[in-house]
């Protein structure tokens, strides 16, 4: 797995590419934590806020993190 870095490939592949890695090689147990490993890929998993529909559902979206985070 390497860092994902904007426009480099796609970036959907790019993060679908470190999710894969990051859940077949790490445990956590939080969103922090889980978090926290994504970070050192340029990652970033959120829930939304607590009255949208993706967070009443348990969901999560992806993004990528600025080179200042």
């Amino acid at each position: 797995m390497k860092q994902v870095k904007y426009g480099r490939l796609s970036t959907k592949r790019q993060i679908s590419n470190v999710l894969a890695g990051v859940i077949n090689e790490y445990k956590f147990t939080s969103l922090a934590e889980f978090n926290a490993v994504l970070k050192q890929f340029n990652v970033i998993a959120d829930r939304g806020k607590e009255d949208s529909e993706m967070f009443q559902n348990k969901g999560l979206i992806y993004s990528l993190v600025g080179v200042n985070g």
